[in-house]
């Protein structure tokens, strides 16, 4: 049934809002059958016979090519084309009339792309090499007519409007009613008629227009396309993009979602979507594993679209999000940590995205539709973290907790596993974010990149683990951000985020309630002119190559001095191993001899990792530098042994990074 209901839409939209140069003419006495003539300028039309399988969208329409024509990619009545016979080229998300025009397209191009051997080739060079051949065909079906003198289209009587979609109920003013209407010049009210009605009446009738109607009544009239206009206040455009790209059924009528895959390179694995919108029937019914582009999933999130929406998908909800994080091998996770887990894996890849793309000649476009999808993708999943926190107050007691226990210096692994589920907690959490908090949680990050920054499982920059003595070292200032450029553009992107929802502090503070309730007014999008805003900082954060530009975009307050600076990444090494996050994988010596530009001597160099096989030689014993005691954040150089810091500076570097309040923590 809700693949007939698809096929009536599309039949409905050819009949409805045509295509120039294309003609659909149903069969009267089949549904699935049609004639689609072509008819590019200064050509004869070209005819073709379309067949509808049972399976459609899932499966594309058989089209032969009636006409005889001289084409590269046509024999006989057969069509070699990639969106008709290819699993690759073909996709459920493709409308009747989508194909009909990516045909036309295939006829009328200068160029026409092959798939073997990566050729191009010009159709009028083809044409004049091989002869023009093309011959009117005569269709004799009652419908079409004989050559190609085509009647109005016969609407199948079996096809009705109403038979598709929901009654549209529309509302018309009666106060004058039987009156005349007054000219819209009247000198007395110059004004029309149209400007008296309600926004309710005239959303309804903005609602009712094709896509093209309404953008040329949008530019026409401010109050409907205007930055405040009705358009943008209730969301029309968006509204009708939030259907099933399979089954074209609208959040109103259906249960959506989005197709979540995950991928291993590690042992926990990442969640990643590209979030095509895909109802739980098309989903698990008809079996569509596969976004709009051909990228595998195996698995199904709802989304909270609207209140409606979310009443539907409230109970499931939970039990997926365990599905997902089942399958990424998290160990035992809460719905809230799979979607810190997820929405950290979204900012990680459009980072490595963005960097991979950066060689490119249509860098920018690709970018920013990179940027703009990933940011309202983690929109989708912060208003999922919102609708989970005002209804299960643990998630927001358990973010209060790690954050509390973080500043009173619980920041080992031990204490906080996962970084990014602190940040992500700042965002639902009672406990204001502090210079302090902000402080901890870059010191913190910097200490646990340490081991990628120094093994060859990493960035590979063991000649870093030398502890030089100088005041300033502008090696390992860049080196060290370089090392774990990623890392800190997490962190930035974060602050970012946190800053666009605008939650603010004290009493100023907004609600999850009121967070929450916005994002179901705009259906889980950001808000206007966000993403674009964010893809925008996003591109700024990639130029960002030294700590000084992270610190900023971070809101540090008291800068650091090079020399602050350059103890406090050394404290970081030291710490490192203190904390056992990764161990002495070279001695001072080699580490040193690497630095001056000598040749690696790999019989010297081990890992770094703490418990693998090949740790520092016995014959060097352990930390050159010892390992006595816990690590002290005091106003000193920030190496003291079990004693708690004072004075407010972080982990040496004599007040490297200051908080807010001067309070860093000591672990004794």
């Amino acid at each position: 049934m809700a693949l007939a209901q698809r096929l009536l839409r599309d039949i409905a939209e050819l009949q409805s809002d045509p295509y120039p140069f294309i003609k659909w003419i149903p069969h009267e006495d089949n549904i699935r059958k049609a004639c689609l003539i072509l008819t590019p300028e200064n050509q004869v039309p070209i005819h073709l016979s379309v067949t509808i399988p049972l399976e459609f969208p899932l499966q594309p329409p058989a089209i032969k090519c009636d006409t005889r024509i001289t084409h590269p990619n046509v024999f006989g009545d057969y069509i070699c084309a990639t969106i008709l016979n290819t699993a690759e080229g073909y996709t459920p998300a493709y409308t009747l009339k989508g194909i009909a025009i990516q045909i036309l397209s295939f006829f009328t191009s200068e160029n026409l792309e092959q798939d073997h051997g990566f050729q191009v080739v010009n159709l009028k060079s083809y044409s004049e090499r091989h002869g023009s051949s093309t011959r009117q065909y005569i269709c004799w079906s009652r419908e079409c007519n004989s050559g190609m003198r085509v009647s109005p289209v016969i609407v199948p009587r079996h096809i009705n409007q109403m038979d598709i979609d929901e009654p549209v109920t529309t509302a018309t003013p009666t106060s004058n009613e039987g009156q005349d209407a007054t000219p819209i010049t009247d000198p007395a009210t110059n004004e029309s008629p149209i400007a008296t009605l309600s926004d309710e009446i005239l959303v309804m009738l903005c609602e009712s227009l094709e896509d093209e109607t309404l953008v040329n009544f949008s530019r026409t009239w401010n109050r409907i396309g205007g930055p405040s206009g009705l358009v943008s206040k209730f969301n029309i455009v968006r509204n009708r993009e939030l259907q099933c790209f399979v089954l074209k059924k609208p959040f109103q009528q259906t249960q959506l979602g989005v197709g979540v895959r995950v991928d291993f390179r590690g042992r926990t694995g990442t969640i990643a979507s590209e979030f095509d919108l895909i109802s739980k029937d098309a989903f698990f019914v008809h079996g569509v594993r596969k976004s709009v582009q051909g990228v595998g999933t195996a698995l199904w999130m709802p989304l909270p679209l609207s209140r409606s929406h979310y009443s539907r998908v409230q109970q499931c909800t939970i039990n997926y999000l365990r599905e997902i994080g089942d399958a990424a091998r998290m160990d035992n996770p809460s719905s809230a940590e799979v979607v810190y887990h997820f929405m950290t894996d979204i900012i990680v890849k459009l980072s490595d995205t963005t960097v991979s793309n950066s060689h490119r000649q249509d860098q920018k476009t690709t970018l920013k539709h990179a940027s703009e999808k990933a940011i309202e993708s983690y929109f989708h999943l912060f208003h999922i973290l919102l609708c989970l926190a005002t209804c299960d107050n643990s998630i927001v007691q358990k973010a209060n907790s790690m954050l509390e226990n973080f500043l009173d210096g619980q920041t080992s692994k031990v204490h906080c596993p996962n970084l990014s589920h602190l940040l992500l907690a700042v965002l639902i959490s009672d406990v204001d974010f502090t210079q302090d908090l902000l402080v901890a949680i870059i010191t913190e990050t910097i200490t646990r990149n340490v081991v990628w920054m120094l093994d060859r499982k990493g960035a590979d920059m063991p000649e870093l683990a030398y502890l030089e003595t100088d005041a300033v070292c502008d090696y390992r200032l860049s080196r060290t951000f370089q090392a774990s450029a990623t890392s800190y553009r997490l962190l930035m992107f974060f602050n970012l985020f946190r800053r666009t929802i605008a939650r603010a502090t004290g009493p100023d503070r907004k609600s999850l309630t009121v967070m929450c309730d916005a994002l179901f007014d705009a259906h889980g999008a950001p808000p206007f002119g966000a993403a674009a805003q964010l893809a925008a900082q996003v591109k700024d954060i990639q130029k960002v190559n030294d700590f000084y530009g992270f610190l900023e975009i971070m809101d540090v307050e008291h800068m650091p001095t090079k020399q602050e600076m350059t103890e406090l990444l050394r404290d970081c090494v030291e710490a490192s191993m203190e904390y056992g996050y990764s161990v002495w994988g070279i001695s001072q010596t080699a580490a040193k001899r690497l630095r001056d530009g000598y040749g690696r001597n790999y019989a010297e160099i081990h890992t770094f990792f703490r418990g693998r096989s090949s740790g520092w030689p016995a014959s060097h014993g352990n930390d050159p530098r010892g390992q006595a005691g816990g690590r002290g954040r005091g106003s000193d150089r920030g190496r003291g042994r079990g004693r708690r810091g004072g004075g407010g500076n972080v982990r040496g570097g004599r007040g490297a990074i200051r908080g807010g309040r001067g309070g860093g923590r000591g672990r004794g």
